[in-house]
Parts: structure tokens; sequence; C-alpha cells
């Protein structure tokens, strides 16, 4: 699960993938498991089927989540064909037809029906209009952020609570880090997910490089992983350009660095002179972005 940061003083925890330690990710009863917990949001992956319609699956394709029963491209497919697919649970023999993949709107319904905030991750090759549809264009960032005020300030008042809160998004594709000071209009903070920033930015999938980056170790093409250490030149310079623009709009944005990345410390320390403000990682990468973060501090102040 991840986290999203309040207030300086505490945290409220997201459901990564939903619930997705007791049921299969990203499906409705995975939704269902975190809504009936005390998680403040949701989060979940959102791809483009052929045929327009948005879905929730984190993969590409459906290889991994159906256990290799079907290897259907999501955005080469049609709905229908992915429609009728019953993924198998958690212990891969058990078959329910309520495990399977869903559209947002079952999803964003859930969150609505639980009261938790949405929080969605944009994937896959979305055509310009998909990415403007939901998330480039200033109308609909201002939309999603009167939703989520909407509810939470129904929430705190409700329960008599006077809890401070902000609302930003993730920087996932070049576009956003392109735009990024019309986004600050209503973003309060950044998350850099470095990741898919990558996959975009380079435009070759995580799951496929494995197959050809080792080649490109052995003629000097690429000196190291750039999913494990941030290309600073170019993914670099669109984080870079991300913040000068973001902070040019609003210049208190809180800007951070999400994902595997953060885990290294050349990465933790390009960060720092860029001006991000914190870095969000894997449990076991903390103590390694903690000390990188603190000798760049250092380093910073000599």
């Amino acid at each position: 699960m991840d986290t999203i940061k309040i207030n300086s003083s505490g945290v409220k925890m997201i459901a990564h993938r939903g619930l997705s330690g007791i049921e299969r990710e990203n499906t409705c009863p995975a939704f269902v498991a975190a809504g009936n917990r005390s998680y403040f949001g949701i989060e979940t992956d959102v791809h483009v089927t052929k045929d327009g319609k948005f879905v929730i699956i984190h993969d590409e394709t459906v290889k991994r989540v159906s256990s290799g029963e079907y290897d259907i491209n999501v955005e080469e497919s049609n709905y229908s064909d992915i429609e009728k697919i019953v993924l198998p649970d958690l212990d891969n023999t058990t078959y329910r037809k309520d495990i399977r993949i869903p559209l947002l709107k079952e999803y964003i319904s859930i969150c609505k029906k639980y009261e938790k905030i949405c929080v969605l991750e944009i994937k896959n090759h979305f055509e310009i209009e998909d990415i403007e549809k939901l998330i480039n264009e200033i109308k609909e960032l201002k939309y999603v952020k009167d939703v989520v005020c909407k509810t939470a300030d129904e929430v705190i008042a409700a329960a008599g609570s006077d809890l401070k809160y902000q609302v930003g998004t993730m920087i996932e594709i070049p576009r956003a880090a392109l735009t990024a000071d019309k986004i600050a209009g209503e973003a309060e903070f950044f998350s850099f997910g470095t990741n898919d920033l990558t996959q975009m930015t380079y435009g070759f999938s995580r799951d496929d490089a494995g197959k050809f980056l080792d080649y490109y170790y052995e003629k000097k093409i690429f000196e190291s992983d750039p999913f494990a250490k941030l290309d600073q030149e170019g993914v670099g310079s669109l984080v870079k350009l991300a913040a000068k623009l973001g902070r040019e709009t609003r210049p208190d944005l809180k800007l951070g660095i999400c994902g595997e990345h953060g885990g290294d410390p050349s990465t933790v320390e390009f960060c720092h002179s860029v001006g991000l403000n914190y870095v969000s990682c894997s449990p076991f990468r903390v103590p390694i972005a903690r000390l990188a973060a603190a000798q760049a501090a250092i380093k910073d102040n000599k």
C-alpha cells in the first residue's frame, strides 16, 4: 500500500490496487475489501482499450493477472474481449465470477459508496484525446479536485474535525511535465512517478526492456538500468522543468518522487538539487533514501 501526505504531522493510508493482500489486485472485491476498512483512499491503474473504454488493470496485458491463461494486450483489444475474462483467485486455482477486470466507473462507484478518495494512475499509450480527458486539461483536474474537496469537506464536517488536507497529482507523462505550470493552478503537490515517466520518455515498456537492456549495456548504449537509476539528462530534465514551471505558478508547491528511483542515492541527490521535498519508495529502500537525502543536504550546505 502507499501513503498520501495530509499535513506535516501525520499520514493517511491508501490501499494500493485495492486490498490486494486478500483479494486479486484491481478487482471489485479488492476495492470493496478496502472500502470496508479504514483506508483514506483506494489507488488503482487505468488503461484505455482499443474502443475507448477505461478499464482497471496494472499491466499492458492480462497475462500476469490471469496466471498465463490469456495474453491479450489491453490497448489492442476491444472491451468485449476483456469483459468475458474471469480471473483466478489468489490461489490461482479458484475462479469466481466477480473476479474480473472492471471498468473505471465501477471503481469510482465503489469509492463513492464507501466514501473513499479515488487515486488514479494513468497507464499505457493513451491517445492525446484520452490524456486530455483524464489528466492534462486543467478543467479535468479542476473537476476532479472539486469532487475530492466536496467529498472530503463533507466527511470532515460530519466528523466534527478540523483536518487539513491537500489535493495533488502524479506527473508520469511528458506532457504533464511540459504543462506543469497550468496543472499547478489546481494541484497543491506533484508526485513524480518516474518509472512511468521513464517508460513514456524512452518509448519502451519496463516489462519488455529486460529483453534488450543487457545488449545495450554490452554495447555501451546505456551505462545503467534507467528504471533503477534516473536518466538525469532526459527524464531528469522533464522533472527539473516541471518543478520550475510548477513553482512559477505556485511557489509553495510540494514536490516529491515516487517509486524505485527513490531508493537510488544518485537519484535522491539529483532530486534534492532540483528542489524536490520528499521521497516515497518501498520500505526496504527507505534507509538508503534517508541516508542519501542527508548526504545531499550536507553536500549542498558546504
